[in-house]
């Protein structure tokens, strides 16, 4: 019994409840929800809410991880080939003297 009351808590909170777009709405159905608070020790409606606004506010910043790891890894493919061209560009000159992005930073 308290276990629906704590799902139907969470499903009715606006942040993260039905229609919130939260991790909790999108990904988890009501028995994969039992199942994760009753594994939280979770025994209170206030602690499955602010459970439920933890687990979402972790799904969204592993979510900023990635998009930052993968604006890091567009930028050091950027690095990457400019320092590539300079290279080509350096080889076919005279100069031999310059500075590679990464060696002047």
């Amino acid at each position: 019994m308290l276990m629906q009351q704590m799902i139907d808590a969470i499903r009715a909170d606006a942040t993260v409840g039905c229609g919130s777009c939260s991790v909790v709405d999108e990904c988890y159905e009501d028995a994969e929800l039992a199942a994760a608070l009753a594994a939280a020790g979770v025994t209170t409606l206030q602690a499955a809410k602010a459970w439920a606004h933890n687990a979402d506010s972790l799904f969204r910043e592993r979510l900023q991880e990635v998009a930052d790891l993968e604006e890091d890894a567009r930028a050091q493919s950027d690095l990457d080939r400019h320092n590539a061209e300079f290279d080509a560009w350096e080889s076919m000159t005279d100069r031999g003297r310059g500075t590679r992005i990464n060696e002047a930073i």
